[in-house]
Protein backbone atom coordinates (compact mmCIF):
# COMPACT_ATOMS: atom_id res chain seq x y z
CA UNK A 1 0.00 0.00 0.00
CA UNK A 2 0.92 3.62 -0.21
CA UNK A 3 0.70 6.60 2.11
CA UNK A 4 -0.61 8.74 -0.76
CA UNK A 5 -3.95 10.54 -0.93
CA UNK A 6 -6.76 8.57 -2.58
CA UNK A 7 -9.98 9.70 -4.19
CA UNK A 8 -12.84 7.39 -3.18
CA UNK A 9 -16.44 7.12 -4.37
CA UNK A 10 -18.96 4.51 -3.25
CA UNK A 11 -22.67 3.80 -3.14
CA UNK A 12 -24.55 2.02 -0.35
CA UNK A 13 -27.38 -0.39 -1.20
CA UNK A 14 -29.57 -0.79 1.92
CA UNK A 15 -31.38 -3.79 0.41
CA UNK A 16 -28.18 -5.86 0.22
CA UNK A 17 -26.36 -3.99 3.02
CA UNK A 18 -23.39 -3.49 0.67
CA UNK A 19 -21.17 -0.50 -0.02
CA UNK A 20 -19.51 -0.72 -3.45
CA UNK A 21 -17.10 1.73 -4.97
CA UNK A 22 -13.65 2.52 -6.25
CA UNK A 23 -10.57 4.31 -5.06
CA UNK A 24 -7.93 6.00 -7.18
CA UNK A 25 -4.44 6.94 -6.09
CA UNK A 26 -0.77 5.99 -6.28
CA UNK A 27 0.35 2.38 -6.20
CA UNK A 28 3.48 1.48 -4.17
CA UNK A 29 5.69 2.67 -7.06
CA UNK A 30 3.87 6.02 -7.30
CA UNK A 31 1.98 5.28 -10.52
CA UNK A 32 -1.78 6.06 -10.54
CA UNK A 33 -4.05 3.05 -10.02
CA UNK A 34 -7.79 2.43 -9.60
CA UNK A 35 -9.02 -0.30 -7.24
CA UNK A 36 -12.53 -1.60 -6.60
CA UNK A 37 -13.79 -2.15 -3.08
CA UNK A 38 -16.78 -3.69 -1.37
CA UNK A 39 -17.95 -3.59 2.26
CA UNK A 40 -20.68 -6.08 3.21
CA UNK A 41 -22.60 -6.03 6.48
CA UNK A 42 -23.31 -9.74 7.04
CA UNK A 43 -25.10 -9.26 10.37
CA UNK A 44 -25.03 -6.68 13.19
CA UNK A 45 -21.67 -8.04 14.41
CA UNK A 46 -19.92 -8.98 11.16
CA UNK A 47 -18.70 -7.05 8.15
CA UNK A 48 -16.34 -7.99 5.31
CA UNK A 49 -14.14 -5.57 3.34
CA UNK A 50 -12.74 -6.71 -0.03
CA UNK A 51 -10.37 -4.73 -2.25
CA UNK A 52 -9.58 -5.71 -5.84
CA UNK A 53 -6.72 -4.32 -7.91
CA UNK A 54 -5.75 -4.74 -11.56
CA UNK A 55 -3.62 -7.82 -12.22
CA UNK A 56 -0.94 -8.18 -14.91
CA UNK A 57 -3.62 -8.98 -17.51
CA UNK A 58 -5.76 -5.98 -16.50
CA UNK A 59 -8.45 -8.08 -14.81
CA UNK A 60 -9.29 -7.45 -11.15
CA UNK A 61 -7.64 -9.75 -8.64
CA UNK A 62 -8.20 -9.83 -4.85
CA UNK A 63 -5.65 -7.64 -3.06
CA UNK A 64 -7.11 -7.64 0.44
CA UNK A 65 -9.98 -9.18 2.37
CA UNK A 66 -10.68 -8.26 5.99
CA UNK A 67 -13.42 -9.84 8.11
CA UNK A 68 -14.47 -7.81 11.16
CA UNK A 69 -16.25 -9.57 14.03
CA UNK A 70 -17.47 -7.63 17.07
CA UNK A 71 -16.55 -9.17 20.42
CA UNK A 72 -19.42 -9.98 22.74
Amino acid sequence: MSAGIYLVEATYDPKTKTLKGWMEGPDPTGKPMTMNETMEWKDPDTRVFTMLMPGPDGKDVPAMRISYKRRK
